[in-house]
């Protein structure tokens, strides 16, 4: 009879044993490869969450223009559609174009025109009769302006004589005015027109000394051109002096990166180095920080709703603030700076509160601004406090402003350093004269005829 192999139960048992670490041992390499995976997830998902707040950053960046930060208008890219409107700024009412009451720009006819052509029906148009001596009914006046031709220029010679004295025997010499001094040289509208076309317009000198020709027939070359800039810088000087006197007297500047010595208030910007100023009061431009506001609203509205506060309450507090200048008063209600103050100090609270602890770069920025008006709040209200301080300095960016424009156009730099401080005299004595009502050109007339024209006081009236 045949019996089984059976094997014993200490064999099954080694068995089941090596079975059990085999499995155990396959359990923990899967483990392992699962912990694995789960950091590689993790690690990527901490790559994406960078890359993805990097990418929210740099198209923030890219989104920024002249509407939520300091870049001029000129530097807005004409291929980029507009944004819907999202300004903080309140609605004005006004409709667009035209204004009532603004003045008109339409060309109008003149009262005594230069020529006359008469324009006569040549016949009847109901029976063909010939209308050569028949009464005028009716006449309709058009008119067409237009330009003539440059003329040649005006060559004026002065003959400076000698003559013997027929007592004596002394050989006396005439004398030309004072502004001749070479056998051939150009005249003081020639020099005004040039400078006008330098100076006022940005044009490069090459460009302009064509430009030049064409329109007043004078043909100057372009070194001519290049050097009448300093020609009116230096006549300029009693000018500079005059205005550095006027601006003493002031109680209040508007500077732009301009950090000139200065004992009054001055309205700035940010720019840290206005920081030595110590014995000027300061105020802080109103448009800069409506600019920063708009730019962290608009990137998270949801979560920056503290700079949509604060601006509506900048607006408001502009708007009591020239409303009091306009009625004549000479501070605001004590009910007015009590309710602006208070409007103030939560919206710098609600800012700190909701982006305080949180790591996102908007948060950060949404921190720093909210610390940056906390911490600088007298600067910032000034202009509601002090009614004699304006709300922002953007004159004083926009006339320096030309700097820049000019520098672009001449290659994108300035050659000499004595080239960009001759082109900012003759850009300060234009731009002041342009406030009066004085044209830039009849301004340079008088700057090579006379003199530089004086502005009478520190401001129009």
């Amino acid at each position: 009879m045949f019996v089984p192999d059976v094997p014993s139960a200490a064999d099954e048992v080694a068995a089941l044993r090596a079975a059990s670490t085999r499995l155990r041992e396959v359990i923990e390499a899967k483990d392992a490869m699962l912990a694995a995976r789960d950091a590689q997830i993790a690690a990527l998902a901490g790559q994406v969450e960078a890359l993805a707040a990097r990418v929210a950053e740099l198209e923030r960046r890219l989104g920024k223009d002249s509407s939520t930060s300091s870049r001029p208008p000129s530097s807005d890219s004409p291929y980029q559609k507009k944004p819907r409107d999202r300004s903080l700024r309140q609605r004005s009412g006004r409709r667009p174009g035209k204004q009532p009451g603004a003045q008109s720009s339409t060309l109008r006819q003149v009262a005594e025109p230069d020529r006359v052509v008469v324009c006569p029906p040549a016949a009847c148009s109901g029976c063909g009769a010939d209308l050569a001596g028949a009464d005028v009914t009716a006449v309709q006046r058009l008119q067409e302006s237009d330009v003539t031709l440059p003329p040649p220029p005006t060559v004026t010679e002065y003959q400076v004589q000698a003559r013997e004295c027929g007592r004596c025997g002394t050989v006396t010499a005439g004398e030309p005015p004072a502004r001749i001094t070479g056998r051939a040289q150009y005249g003081p509208q020639v020099h005004a027109q040039a400078a006008n076309l330098a100076s006022a317009h940005h044009i490069p000198v090459a460009r302009a000394a064509r430009l030049m020709g064409d329109l007043t027939g004078v043909n100057v070359s372009a070194g001519f051109m290049a050097g009448v800039r300093g020609k009116a810088a230096a006549r300029c000087e009693p000018f500079m002096d005059h205005v550095r006197h006027l601006l003493r007297q002031a109680g209040v500047l508007y500077a732009d990166e301009t950090p000139a010595r200065y004992a009054g208030t001055i309205v700035r910007d940010g720019y840290a180095g206005y920081q030595h100023l110590t014995e000027a009061l300061h105020a802080w431009c109103g448009a800069r920080n409506l600019r920063d506001l708009r730019d962290l609203y608009d990137f998270d509205p949801h979560g920056q709703l503290w700079a949509r506060s604060m601006a509506d309450l900048l607006i408001d507090a502009n708007a009591q603030a020239t409303a009091a200048r306009a009625a004549g008063q000479a501070a605001l209600t004590s009910h007015q700076t009590d309710r602006i103050r208070s409007w103030y100090r939560g919206a710098v609270a609600k800012g700190i509160t909701d982006n305080q602890g949180k790591r996102a770069k908007i948060n950060r920025d949404g921190l720093r601004l909210a610390r940056r008006f906390r911490d600088h709040q007298d600067m910032i209200l000034r202009f509601a406090t002090d009614l004699a301080v304006g709300f922002t300095s953007n004159q004083a960016e926009r006339d320096v402003r030309p700097v820049k424009v000019q520098q672009r156009t001449s290659g994108g730099t300035w050659r000499t350093l004595q080239g960009l401080a001759d082109f900012a005299i003759v850009q300060s004595y234009l731009s002041t004269a342009s406030k009066w009502g004085i044209t830039r050109l009849d301004a340079l007339r008088q700057l090579f005829t006379t003199g530089p024209w004086l502005p009478p006081a520190i401001a129009p009236t």
